[in-house]
Formats: structure tokens, sequence, C-alpha cells
């Protein structure tokens, strides 16, 4: 996922605290005189058609069922959902609905009071979401959204007909991987085994969490949520050898410096023209992977492998995009609002949007898993997940997360300055933004009053 920069997202989240609390006779500019009463949907850009179709057929349904209603559904780039809020606030604009990623919803958007919180409004249908989907979406004890879409897990994907050719094997170690490049370097002349869309800074904060995960003996969130309250610093021998790792991959050859510079359009088209054997990324990396291989070879997937004797791999995933219902929504409609939110979330509704993409792991109970060969495997994973650690970050800090890791990946920054750089920036974030990890802790009963969502 691509990264607004620091700055930018800093300011604008600065623009929705300004902003939040600011409710009353505006919020209902968009209904005022008209008989009809209006649901605006704010959704980043779906990736596939079907989706746009499977939720135009969803609204048209749900305007059938709720005469003299009518939902609006526009579509702007995720990282630009929060300058869109922040615009339209201070136009007078109502946005009701907010389709984004989990990651925004829980670092960028709820501490900068552009949400409802959703517990009352989520407590009558939460029976119809897979257990623990919803609780990355509870920060503080609060629910500031819904998932709606899939839980998704890392892996690494590989030409499994190539492997089977050469007679290797999934691999499960550091040693293992590192056989594996050695002969499809040697045997099929592929300069890049293992290639990576470094291009994209948000897939970086996934590989270090791979490591991560391992160095820290599996418990990297709870001592990355003991960082961010200030109890510990970033600069320590767990998150060093972390960085350490990354940079071994490159040191041995297994990705070359080829990746800093390849998208995730470029990463697939190495893979599927045989010039790379491998490439990590997620689940929804799947479906288009076999769209553009087709027959030309079987694709498999494996877990990021052991990187050290006595390691325990750990993927990273959530149930990923989500729903969430905008500060600056009509209050004055909040039933209908909540009634679009219940609408969306029976199955058979849910079916025409989240069944649209084809989910291996669908949020909703009820919502048809595809079937495809790899999906048993990819669903074994799931058990060893941790919730992306980007998604605890606040902007300036996943920036300079991303770029330390790609520092080290280039040989340009050693792990112990990746280390510092990323603590220097939380320093810099808690001293210039007073950002506080607990920030729902430090609201003021204004604040609450803000965003709560009353209804019925």
């Amino acid at each position: 996922m691509l990264k607004k920069s620091a700055a930018l997202i800093t300011c604008l989240m600065l623009a929705l605290s300004l902003l939040v609390g600011c409710s009353g006779s505006d919020n209902a500019a968009g209904t005022a005189g008209n008989e009809e009463i209006e649901i605006n949907v704010l959704s980043a850009t779906m990736r596939l058609d079907a989706m746009v179709d499977g939720w135009e057929e969803m609204i048209a349904k749900f305007e059938e069922e709720n005469p003299g209603v009518k939902v609006n559904l526009e579509m702007q780039e995720w990282e630009a959902i929060p300058q869109y809020l922040a615009q339209a606030r201070m136009a007078g604009e109502q946005i009701d609905i907010i389709r984004t990623t989990g990651g925004q919803i829980r670092s960028t958007l709820a501490p900068a009071g552009a949400l409802m919180e959703l517990s009352e409004v989520v407590e009558p249908i939460k029976d119809r979401f897979e257990e623990g989907t919803l609780d990355v979406y509870n920060v503080g004890g609060y629910q500031w959204g819904i998932p709606y879409s899939e839980t998704t897990v890392s892996c690494v994907y590989y030409n499994k007909t190539m492997f089977d050719e050469l007679g290797l094997e999934e691999p499960k170690t550091l040693d293992e991987l590192q056989h594996c490049a050695d002969v499809i370097r040697e045997e099929k002349r592929i300069a890049k085994p293992w290639i990576h869309q470094g291009a994209i800074l948000g897939y970086w904060q996934m590989f270090f969490e791979e490591t991560y995960a391992q160095t820290s003996h599996n418990e990297s969130i709870a001592k990355a949520e003991d960082w961010l309250s200030g109890n510990s610093s970033f600069v320590n021998d767990e998150t060093i050898e972390a960085f350490a790792m990354i940079g071994e991959l490159f040191e041995r050859g297994i990705l070359t410096k080829d990746s800093l510079n390849t998208d995730d359009t470029g990463m697939k088209a190495l893979f599927a023209q045989q010039e790379a054997a491998m490439f990590y990324g997620g689940t929804w990396e799947y479906a288009p992977v076999l769209e553009i291989v087709g027959d030309t070879f079987e694709v498999g997937v494996f877990m990021f492998p052991e990187m050290a004797d006595g390691l325990v791999p750990q993927g990273s995933g959530a149930a990923d995009d989500g729903i969430a219902v905008a500060s600056n929504c009509n209050k004055e409609h909040a039933d209908m609002v909540v009634k679009f939110l219940e609408f969306m979330t029976r199955p058979e509704n849910a079916q025409l949007t989240i069944g649209a993409t084809e989910p291996i792991l669908p949020v909703i109970k009820g919502v048809e898993a595809v079937d495809m060969p790899c999906a048993e495997e990819l669903m074994s994973f799931v058990p060893q997940n941790i919730m992306y650690i980007d998604w605890m970050l606040p902007a300036e800090i996943n920036d300079a997360l991303g770029n330390a890791i790609a520092g080290v990946a280039s040989g340009e920054v050693t792990p112990e300055q990746a280390a510092q750089s990323v603590q220097d920036a939380y320093e810099t974030v808690v001293r210039e933004k007073d950002y506080s990890y607990d920030w729902y802790n430090d609201w003021t009963e204004e604040q609450w009053a803000a965003v709560e969502l009353k209804a019925g």
C-alpha cells in the first residue's frame, strides 16, 4: 500500500482534529430542501469492475427496500481519503459511510476524531462476522469500524512447476531458501530468484514484521505497543536483528537491489515471465497472479521461512478493508445510516460486494469462499497471523520504518542506524505533535460527544 508523505498526513490529521465536533445544520446540507434522504458513501478505489458492479447492485436493492432514500457512491484513492474528508467538512458537505483500509481507520481517522464510535451499532449484528475479525477495528475498547472484505494473510508465492522440475521443496528455513535461490540462479539463469515490490513503501513494513515477529520471540505486537506507549526504546537487540535479517536476504543474493525499484505491476510481470521464481505478498495477490500467469505454470505458496534456529515464523494479516461512519455524517438521519450498515452486512448483500473480490476467507458468515488451488494451504497460515504492524503506527513513524528498511536493503543504512531513525521519528512526533498511543484516554467529554452515533 502506498503511503502519503508524513507531513501531508500529519496536516490532514490536524485538520480533521480541528474539525471534529463541528456538527449541526451543515451536516444536513446534502438533504435540506430535498424530499429524499441521501446517504453519501466515500470508498477507496475498487480494484475490480465486479466489485463496483456488486456495490451498485447492493445499493439498488437498499434503495428499493427504502423508498425515498438515495445512496451516492464516490471513489477516491485510499491515501486521499483523509484529505477528501477534511475538504468535505470545510465545505459543509455530508459524508456518511467510509470504505477504506483497516490501518487508516485505526491509525489515522479514529485518532483524528473523523469517525463515529460504533459499539452500540455493531452489537445487534456482531454475530454476522467471523470470530475475531471485529477485533482489529476495536481500539481502546471502542469500535471504530467493521471489517468488510476478507481475512488476509502474508505468504511467499513461488513457481511450483519450476521448483518441481528442479527437485526443490518449499523452503522452511533460511538455509533452505538459500539453496532454492542458488539452484534457480544456476540452473535457470534467473538473476532475481526472489523479487519484491520494494518501490511500494508499505510492503517493507510487512517484511520487517516477518523478521521482528521471530526476533521478538513472537511478542512483536505487545512490544511495539510498549514502545509506542513510551515505556521502551525501539533501539534494542531484537529490532536491530530484525533489520539485519532483511539485509542478509540481500547479502546472500536471495533478493537483489532490483527489488528497490520494482512496483507490484513490475513484480507480477517478472514472476509471470519467469524472470523471477518467488515474490512476497498477501492473499489479495492470488487471483491477479493466477490471471496473469494463466496456464504457463502452477503457482504455490509458503510461509516466510525460519530465519534462525529455534525461531518461529508468523505471518502478518487482518480483516483488511473496512467500513466506518464519518463524524461529519448527517446525524439527523443516523437511523438510516445504521440501517444501511445492517443491510450491507446481511449475507446475501455482502455476497454481492465482498463476494465479488473472490475472497478466500470472507469476514461475513454466509459469503462464499472462492475455491482456488492454494486456498486450503493459505487458510492453514491464518492461526499464525498477527495484525499488520503499520496499522498501529502514525504516518510519520510508518514512513520512517519503511525508509529505514529500504535503507538496510540497499546497504546504505546499518541495522543500528535504522532502529535509531525509527526511534527518532517517534520522539519527534511525541514532541512536536503531542502523539499519544492511548489517545482515547486523553479525549474530552466534548470530543466523545462529537463521535457518539445516536440512532433509534
